[in-house]
């Protein structure tokens, strides 16, 4: 095939296939005009309300030489490649106990704009980053999503739900139904009209195919056609996409005695926020993204992917509705429920430290992410090492609000150019952090004074 990147778009417009479907971008010729060179990602996440310090934070210093703590215990196989960031300062927000209010800043470093939940007043990390780096003809700028956080209640304005911003006032509105991602980004489908999917998708669904049943053997025969290295990077990438359709099918099951709906493809917006199964779709959900985040990043068709758990308090996600040993019914704090906010307010409730439980399952989501993106094969090692992935939060913990002791936690090496395995962040703020992973990804220095205890 002597036009490489024609004949792999032909073969995808052949197939009636989406981009991220294309995991031949992910063979070594694609990678030629960088010299070979790993292709950088960036993955930002935004969880809320903090963690409970003492039972998250190790000590300071080498991670090599100490064992987690109970709450981060689940990043222990990983320790090697990640860092904790606390405390940082936040220069964007002054404020010291308003972490609800510094929701939208968390991610700029810079000014802000004023008003109660203040906005950037420039483009967040993820655009400085995704503006330095090449995109693909066919591409996206970023891969934005989110986890139910448009649901009700809803907590003051767009700075509220909004933290991902490419200038003043212009928010990113992250995609809320996974069905309707997959089916643009993967089936290569044009949204249907109305909330409801495009029916050839409902279809594959309906009869649990995947849309590698629907194209027949035509990609792996084409991978039979590769170089063998190039076959096993077009392996993982098939295999990440059965992954995806499982989640998928998860979410429309849900937990209850009865499927949400009764055809999995048939999942609409009004399902996912206000549903009969809405509080118990939160983990299903964000698995989905992830996994759209792992399959489309690693398909080149964007360098970075973001996913906002929550908004500025959390009070949509019930998290005794699907975390074991935390009661579905909370104190009555702002919603009946367990959420997020009412775990931060009141950590403990029938002699059990909830809170705890929730910081725990939290990080042991992020471990099953790191090592999905470990598990997959690319020039110069593997996704994790050629990615930086930041859980971030905006807050110290829910109970203290306190902005300016923000919880940052790594993975990743961005291609080598990331040092870990380090627990730091005296002295240093989100700022510094900022300009350090910025420079990690070629982007000019835009604010802070950088984090040398990080550059490798």
């Amino acid at each position: 095939m002597k036009n490489w990147d024609l004949g792999r778009r032909d073969l995808l417009r052949h197939l009636g296939l989406g981009a991220a479907m294309l995991p031949l971008l992910r063979t070594s010729k694609s990678w030629g005009q960088a010299g070979g060179a790993p292709q950088k990602k960036m993955i930002l996440i935004l969880a809320s309300e903090g963690y409970i310090i003492e039972s998250w934070r190790p000590k300071t210093g080498n991670l090599a030489d100490q064992t987690l703590p109970e709450a981060s215990s689940p990043l222990e196989p990983y320790k090697s490649y990640v860092n904790f960031l606390h405390p940082l300062t936040n220069p964007s927000y002054t404020g010291a106990i308003s972490g609800h209010q510094a929701y939208a800043t968390i991610f700029y470093g810079g000014k802000n704009g004023g008003g109660q939940y203040p906005e950037p007043t420039g483009p967040t990390m993820d655009q400085v980053v995704a503006n330095a780096m090449p995109m693909a003809p066919g591409g996206r700028k970023t891969l934005a999503y989110q986890v139910q956080v448009d649901r009700t209640p809803v907590s003051g304005g767009r700075g509220a739900s909004r933290c991902f911003y490419s200038g003043p006032g212009q928010a990113i509105n992250p995609e809320l139904n996974p069905f309707k991602t997959y089916q643009t980004l993967f089936a290569g489908m044009a949204p249907a009209m109305g909330s409801a999917p495009d029916p050839a998708v409902q279809r594959l669904f309906a009869r649990r195919k995947s849309v590698l049943d629907y194209v027949g053997d035509s990609l792996t025969r084409f991978k039979n056609r590769v170089a063998s290295e190039d076959a096993k990077l077009i392996e993982g990438h098939l295999t990440s996409i059965r992954s995806l359709e499982s989640e998928l099918v998860a979410v429309a099951e849900g937990k209850g005695p009865k499927a949400t709906v009764a055809n999995p493809g048939m999942m609409t917006d009004e399902d996912i926020l206000g549903g009969p199964n809405a509080n118990k779709m939160f983990p299903d959900i964000m698995h989905a993204y992830m996994d759209m985040i792992i399959a489309g990043l690693s398909a080149g068709v964007s360098h970075v992917g973001t996913l906002q758990l929550s908004d500025a308090t959390g009070k949509q996600v019930s998290f005794g509705s699907f975390v074991p040993d935390i009661p579905e019914k909370g104190t009555g704090y702002k919603t009946p429920y367990r959420n997020w906010h009412d775990l931060g307010h009141n950590p403990i409730l029938g002699g059990k430290n909830h809170k705890t439980i929730a910081d725990k399952w939290c990080m042991a989501e992020f471990a099953a992410f790191i090592k999905k993106l470990q598990g997959i094969a690319e020039p110069g090692g593997t996704m994790l090492d050629n990615s930086l992935i930041v859980w971030g939060n905006h807050m110290e913990n829910g109970s203290n609000h306190v902005t300016q002791k923000t919880p940052w936690v790594t993975a990743g090496k961005a291609g080598g150019a990331i040092k870990t395995g380090l627990c730091v962040g005296e002295g240093r703020s989100t700022a510094d952090a900022i300009n350090e992973f910025t420079r990690a990804f070629g982007a000019m220095p835009q604010v802070g004074s950088g984090f040398p205890e990080l550059h490798a």
